[in-house]
């Protein structure tokens, strides 16, 4: 979600063949097909691959709504420059002065190349709940895991990598867009409105919530 340090999109560099795949949903098609049937590849199958690919493109789609969504509201905040690492040390002196200076041009940016507006971002919003009100349903049956597997799968992390972005859970790490690792959420710097949207989230869909809050306590450290 970050437009800068090569942070756009993820890369995989793969040292034998000397070449990078980038993009997440490539990724993970790589190490499906390159791991999959090995121990080490087990949480990219699952028992119901025709479920997982469906879920899998559900996801691909929250992931976007999450970016239009947040960013519309994110980029109001006073503390923009600190989502961005204004104030990380391991962003180098000069690209963290060069980033106040730029910042004001590349929010306009974003909001043009997301086509960020306030009904656009309450349309994303309504895809967001939807995705929730999924598996929310999923783990009514009181399943560990979203299909319903022995361990964690690839889906359950994709899920909960998107989700965490969002989360009011004090045990999901405090990871926005931007290399702000040490940064504590403060929602007062956010409008009522964004506000609003996680707190119902969190109250309408508390199987989900609880889901993400256990794949990072339990699985984050394990995986």
């Amino acid at each position: 979600m970050l437009l800068f340090l090569g942070r756009t999109v993820p890369t995989l560099y793969i040292p034998a063949i000397r070449t990078t795949v980038s993009n997440s949903k490539d990724i993970l098609s790589y190490l499906r097909g390159r791991y999959g049937h090995s121990n080490k590849g087990k949480f990219l199958l699952v028992p119901d691959m025709q479920q997982g690919f469906e879920l899998e493109s559900k996801f691909d789609r929250l992931g976007l709504s999450v970016q239009r969504w947040g960013y519309y509201y994110l980029l109001q905040t006073p503390s923009l420059n600190t989502f961005w690492g204004v104030k990380e040390p391991r962003v180098p002196f000069w690209q963290r002065k060069l980033l106040c200076a730029i910042s004001p041009i590349l929010a306009l940016f974003l909001t043009k190349i997301l086509k960020l507006s306030h009904s656009k971002a309450r349309e994303e919003f309504e895809i967001v709940k939807e995705t929730f009100e999924l598996t929310e349903d999923l783990l009514k049956d009181g399943r560990k895991y979203l299909l319903e597997t022995d361990e964690i799968s690839y889906i359950d992390i994709t899920f909960a990598s998107l989700s965490g972005l969002i989360s009011l859970s004090e045990d999901v790490p405090k990871l926005y867009p931007g290399r702000t690792l040490n940064w504590e959420r403060d929602l007062t710097e956010f409008s009522e409105e964004y506000v609003n949207d996680m707190e119902y989230l969190h109250h309408h869909y508390p199987l989900t919530s609880k889901f993400i809050e256990r794949v990072y306590l339990e699985d984050r450290l394990n995986f």
